[in-house]
């Protein structure tokens, strides 16, 4: 039977992965929860506009909820909304997101589902509130009975007139063909409003700065307060002050001089920072020497030079050892490891050596921190890092070639 690429996980120290793909290939993993960021949905919610209608909670863990509309005019139309108050935000961007069903034992015709902002009503109140009544960037139609996420995404509006929202954030249901009296309903789950232009992945409650990403051997806390994401909510690493930092952790150190280190990594085709070594990963020893130690870095020497590259670097007191790979591939996923023992460096790229040096010398043992996306004081990284992983020993060729497999397809390799 295919199971599909190995990956490697024996003398896995640390990792991480966002679970991020590009073009058709995209996937998510437990690893990635999503941006940090609070959820403004409650378990309880402004019952707005509309004629009768009811809200349950089914889950508070999933905010899953079933809305119902049980009023209906003469022609068997009837319709309510149900929201959330997020007036005391105004000006800021927002995202509703939500999983919608239309279960096949609802009666009546569902005529739509609409997700957004409240803009009519009495100056803002809920009272006779209705969404997406404006203009069509005001809403979002659904007429189908199968289930889909969805999300809607603007910003917090104040006056609450017919032509401006309110700020009230939620759903509009309408059916026709219904009963009085009788329920026609929705279910709605994994609900999320969140001050941000974009959606991400529902997880009950607020992501801290280190709920957001998770490593790979949940042993250690990733605080995120530092990075920056992109409009998908993915890392984004800005090349200014951009970086993760684990402290000053002894399992780094590898000061036997064993080693491996493996990273997928965007480099960008401009960059205007000035600095000459931005690191990708490091615990002391930058590749500008700030201190003792060892550090995966690209972009070696000057941006617009000739001698652009990505490689490893280690220092014991005045000895470098550096392995270098030339002709770095720009805007473009590269999978790329370093693997250090106590005779060779070696370059991999995309699974397959393409530098090695010998080395006599080890790390040094350093008090600086694990950092991705700088060197100990500076060097910054000015592209995306989406999957990093750190091994206390040297994988062979044929693991770094399965952990590349294991991943080419996900990022167009």
């Amino acid at each position: 039977m295919y199971t599909g690429p190995k990956t490697t996980n024996y003398g896995l120290i640390y990792g991480y992965d966002t679970g991020y793909g590009v073009a058709n290939n995209h996937t998510n993993t437990r690893f990635y929860p999503g941006e940090p960021t609070t959820n403004y949905v409650t378990d309880s919610s402004i019952l707005g506009a509309g004629w009768t209608g009811s809200f349950s909670l089914i889950d508070s863990t999933t905010k899953s909820f079933q809305l119902n509309v049980n009023s209906f005019h003469t022609d068997g139309a009837g319709w309510r909304s149900f929201m959330w108050d997020m007036r005391a935000h105004t000006g800021s961007a927002v995202t509703i997101s939500a999983t919608i069903e239309i279960p096949d034992d609802s009666p009546g015709d569902l005529a739509w589902v609409m997700m957004g902002q409240a803009n009519s009503g009495g100056s803002g109140t809920t009272t006779a509130t209705y969404l997406g009544y404006s203009a069509s960037s005001e809403r979002y139609y659904k007429t189908t009975k199968n289930t889909e996420r969805i999300s809607w995404s603007g910003t917090i509006g104040n006056t609450g007139t017919a032509n401006q929202p309110n700020g009230i954030i939620g759903f509009t249901v309408w059916y026709n063909s219904g009963t009085n009296n009788t329920n026609s309903f929705i279910k709605v789950s994994n609900v999320q409003i969140e001050k941000k232009s974009h959606a991400t992945p529902f997880v009950n409650g607020t992501r801290s700065a280190t709920a957001g990403l998770i490593d790979l051997k949940r042993t250690k806390n990733i605080d995120l307060s530092n990075v920056s994401f992109d409009s998908t909510g993915q890392l984004a690493f800005d090349g200014t002050d951009d970086y993760i930092s684990l402290g000053d952790d002894e399992d780094f150190d590898f000061t036997d001089g064993i080693l491996t280190v493996e990273a997928v990594v965007k480099f960008p085709n401009s960059w205007t920072s000035g600095d000459q070594y931005p690191n990708i990963v490091s615990k002391g020893g930058s590749a500008g020497w700030d201190t003792a130690g060892w550090s995966l870095f690209g972009f070696r020497g000057w941006p617009s030079g000739s001698d652009k590259s990505w490689g490893f670097a280690l220092r014991n007191g005045n000895s470098t050892r550096v392995a270098s790979r030339n002709d770095v591939a720009e805007d473009v996923f590269v999978h790329i490891a370093a693997t250090l023992d106590t005779s060779a460096i070696k370059l991999y790229e995309n699974g397959v050596e393409v530098a090695s040096v010998s080395q006599l010398y080890k790390p040094e043992a350093n008090t600086t921190s694990f950092l991705i996306g700088k060197g100990p004081s500076n060097h910054e990284f000015p592209g995306d890092i989406p999957v990093v992983k750190v091994y206390d020993r040297t994988l062979t060729a044929t693991e770094i070639k399965e952990n590349f497999n294991s991943l080419k397809n996900r990022f167009n390799i």
